[in-house]
């Protein structure tokens, strides 16, 4: 979840007009509140892996990330639905894909995903793998090498979009990857059968969490002040972010 923060920094460089979370509407703030409480409820089981009550085999945490993130997918919809002038600015320039029909789409959308959940089936072997002969533990080898592979198609997308100045597309694929990726660990303990997974896993991943919080509430802080010069190449929330993903891989790497 940390390296996703960090590819804030790449678009915030790549858009050079101005900060990008100055470009990016308010909206995206409700995403990102949703993330900072998914994120809190998975460093709460984390702290207290052993204490807190399960259904079956599945844990407490498990159960409320998942009812939040149905609820965040309500919330932020219904508030979409409430933006007319966002909407009405879409349309406008919805006739550029005029060309492309429905059934390429939805084909080119399937063989693309398709080639990226291959490739995704023989990562965590290969993260294991390193793992084990750099003696770098899977923790760091996780955070780090594993989380930029599978984020790599999140970053393209949202070069893409910035190039095209769909910043909002940018920074919801951004908010919208890290609230579905909490989800994705309570779907991980559903099908993880020995007990709640929070209780076999490595405690230093507690790390990534409270530096994933942190750098959401950095982007929040951005989003709303919405600075309108960058002082370097950067933006000073973005800077912030990096830092924050930096020191998040120096203390894993220390733990290892």
């Amino acid at each position: 979840m940390c390296v996703q923060y960090a590819h804030n920094a790449i678009l915030d460089a790549i858009y050079r007009i101005a900060p990008i979370s100055a470009k990016a509407h308010q909206g995206n703030v409700v995403s990102a509140g949703f993330g900072i409480l998914m994120l809190s409820i998975v460093a709460l089981g984390l702290c207290s892996r052993d204490v807190l009550y399960s259904f079956g085999w599945v844990g407490v945490y498990s159960v409320a990330t998942a009812l939040l993130y149905l609820i965040a997918m309500r919330v932020v919809f219904s508030y979409e639905k409430r933006q007319i002038a966002l909407f009405l600015k879409e349309e406008a320039v919805a006739h550029i894909y005029d060309h492309v029909s429905t059934e390429t789409a939805v084909t080119n959308y399937i063989v693309n995903a398709a080639f990226v959940i291959v490739a995704a089936i023989f990562l965590p072997k290969i993260g294991e793998g390193i793992a084990e002969a750099t003696g770098l533990g899977q923790t760091f080898v996780g955070n780090i090498f594993i989380s930029v592979s599978t984020s790599l198609p999140e970053v393209v997308v949202s070069v893409a979009a910035v190039r095209m100045d769909a910043v909002d597309l940018a920074i919801g694929n951004l908010f919208g990857s890290n609230i579905f990726n909490i989800f994705i660990l309570a779907l991980d303990d559903l099908l993880f059968i020995k007990g709640p997974i929070l209780s076999f896993v490595n405690p230093n991943h507690l790390l990534s969490a409270l530096s994933a919080i942190a750098m959401t509430a950095i982007a929040i802080i951005g989003l709303t002040y919405r600075a309108e010069k960058k002082r370097l190449f950067l933006a000073w929330d973005s800077i912030g972010i990096v830092t924050l993903y930096i020191m998040n891989m120096m203390l894993l790497y220390m733990k290892r």
